[in-house]
């Protein structure tokens, strides 16, 4: 090898021992960035006429592993699902309130029984009415005002969803225009490392709210596809649609039209049953909150507020009333109609002719809804049959998703056990899920990530093979000066 040979094969490892330590110490500026993937430059031997004439930077390449970032794009979608149901779940069971807490439906019912029971014990002390009045207007406040808030929680679930579809088409969109530019560096021999980083980032968005697959295509761009093979993008975007609803109420579904779901080139998507092609994340959770998990419970509060109504308005327990009077509690003034439950729980309320708001009518309890005076202080009769009515074993409505007879406070409380039965069950999961997650990133992070130490190591390996190529470049300086001199 000649010394000039020598020398451009020294500098050509020079030139690329510098440009490792550039990248090497841009891997450790970047280590606490998100979505930044470590590079490695990519080094080949220079050939020229079949010799080694020293070596070339072929590529600076980003380092991924397609494995273990889709499982852990599949776990974020879990674990968002998981996080959106659990939250849904500890709403409502907030709002029934635990078992046996101050203040939780449940324990408005007893109170309730309890105070019917203390009336007909002492049928002539005006404050056991009273207090037998106001604990029923309490009962009656706190039913509508879960119904109401249940109601807010759909809605909320609703508005979700609208800016879920907002942020995974706008992600969508910014894909495609990211494939564009990837493809004019690529054709320019220009890095992309950048932008694949910025990619990533919004693929790891979406992947929140429902999982995708990541397809490669030519020059660096990628198509996005559901788990079930429905096209996200591909060449062109599909956006989603979705309207929402500015307000909600009881009667609203989806199959009546009232409610909007997902359509993708005006195709509607099933959606929210855990079965359909873009279920699996926050998406499909939110449509599952909104159109199941607060229907299903407000379906059951309204069964609690029919039996409730429907146990004081027979006149066999007033014998003051007649068939079709409204009892103790009324929907909206009125006696319960089978054909009107939807939504009764909002709408419960005690009958008028209790209301301290008018003149103290409370005596009523004792004498009978109808009756024309207090009668008789002592007289017992009405008060033993309402206390009767609340404690009696009836059987379930089908609402209630309850099996066996119970008294009304029964049936609250098994409704409360259930609902933190359900947020305790859905806490679990979502911590498991949160749990896999964090085990994912740690994979991942330690297969694409960077490692500080890692890189310290490798800079101290370009340190030597830089003074290796530089003493090459001395000694043949010393070799050209010594033959100047000869």
């Amino acid at each position: 090898m000649s010394l000039s040979s020598a020398l451009h094969t020294a500098m050509t490892g020079l030139a690329a021992s510098s440009r490792r330590a550039e990248v090497t110490s841009d891997n450790i500026a970047n280590a606490l960035t998100p979505n930044f993937a470590k590079r490695r430059v990519e080094v080949t031997p220079d050939m020229l006429n079949g010799r080694g004439v020293g070596v070339r930077i072929a590529d600076i390449n980003r380092v991924v592993d397609t494995a273990a970032t889709a499982s852990r794009r599949a776990m974020e979608a879990q674990s968002g699902q998981a996080a959106v149901a659990r939250d849904a779940a500890f709403a409502i069971n907030h709002l029934m309130g635990d078992p046996g807490e101050l203040g939780a439906l449940a324990s408005r019912f007893s109170e309730f029984e309890a105070a019917l029971v203390a009336s007909a014990s002492e049928p002539g002390g005006q404050s056991y009415l009273d207090n037998g009045v106001a604990r029923a207007m309490e009962l009656a406040r706190d039913m509508n005002r879960i119904s109401d808030e249940n109601m807010v929680l759909r809605q909320n679930a609703d508005w979700n969803i609208g800016e879920a579809v907002t942020r995974i088409n706008n992600n969508l969109n910014e894909i495609d225009r990211l494939n564009t530019e990837m493809s004019f560096r690529a054709a320019a021999s220009s890095e992309t490392n950048s932008l694949e980083d910025t990619r990533q980032k919004l693929i790891d968005e979406i992947s929140e709210f429902l999982p995708v697959r990541v397809i490669k295509r030519q020059h660096g761009q990628i198509a996005l596809f559901t788990m079930e093979g429905t096209t996200l993008l591909d060449g062109l975007v599909n956006e989603l649609e979705f309207s929402p609803t500015a307000m909600i109420t009881h009667d609203m579904n989806v199959g009546t039209g009232a409610l909007s779901t997902i359509t993708i080139d005006g195709q509607a998507i099933d959606i929210g049953n855990n079965t359909g092609p873009l279920d699996g994340g926050k998406l499909g959770a939110l449509f599952a909150v909104r159109d199941v998990d607060v229907p299903e419970f407000n379906g059951q509060l309204d069964a609690l507020a029919r039996d409730l109504i429907e146990r004081f308005q027979d006149p066999a327990v007033d014998t003051t009333l007649a068939v079709g009077d409204a009892g103790i509690f009324t929907d909206a003034g009125a006696a319960f109609d089978s054909a009107n439950e939807l939504g009764i729980a909002r709408r419960i309320s005690v009958n008028a002719l209790l209301d301290p708001k008018g003149s103290d009518e409370s005596w009523r309890l004792r004498a009978g809804l109808n009756a024309p005076d207090p009668g008789e202080v002592g007289d017992n009769t009405i008060l033993r049959n309402l206390e009767a009515s609340m404690q009696g074993a009836r059987l379930p409505l089908t609402g209630l998703g309850i099996h066996g007879s119970m008294s009304a406070a029964s049936f609250a409380a098994e409704i409360t056990s259930q609902r933190a039965y359900d947020s305790s069950v859905k806490e679990e999961r979502s911590a498991y899920a949160g749990g896999q997650l964090s085990l994912l990133k740690e994979a991942e992070t330690g297969r694409t990530g960077v490692d500080t130490d890692e890189e310290l190591q490798m800079l101290l390996e370009i340190e030597k093979a830089y003074a290796a190529n530089a003493r090459v470049i001395s000694t043949i300086d010393s070799l050209f000066n010594r033959l100047m001199e000869i």
